[in-house]
């Protein structure tokens, strides 16, 4: 029974790590973004924005291309939400995966 538990634990540690990590990396990037004095891709934050482009791919292209489209609240919020649900249904996969694997 305790085996359960513990199994149940890890199964919503997994599911809901990987985009609350995201959610918080999004907002921490974005906030130094907004306070810095350089441009966004020149300054402290860059390197932030680089990493989120990278992961979040393809969903920051689309987000991404809307901010510089004169639309930088819709394209800031697509990518964000869209890319929280993006890791929060990887977690499930991985999840779904995993099982597969344990059953065969």
């Amino acid at each position: 029974m305790a085996m359960q538990k513990s199994t149940a634990g890890m199964r919503k540690i997994t599911r809901w790590l990987a985009p609350t990590l995201h959610a918080i990396l999004f907002v921490v990037i974005w906030l130094t973004a907004f306070h810095q004095s350089q441009p966004l891709l020149d300054g402290p934050s860059r390197w932030g924005i680089y990493l989120l482009l990278l992961i979040d791919f393809p969903i920051s292209l689309v987000g991404f291309s809307l901010m510089w489209s004169q639309k930088f609240v819709l394209g800031l919020a697509l990518w964000g939400v869209c890319g929280t649900l993006w890791w929060y249904f990887l977690g499930g996969i991985i999840l779904r995966v995993k099982d597969a694997m344990d059953r065969s």
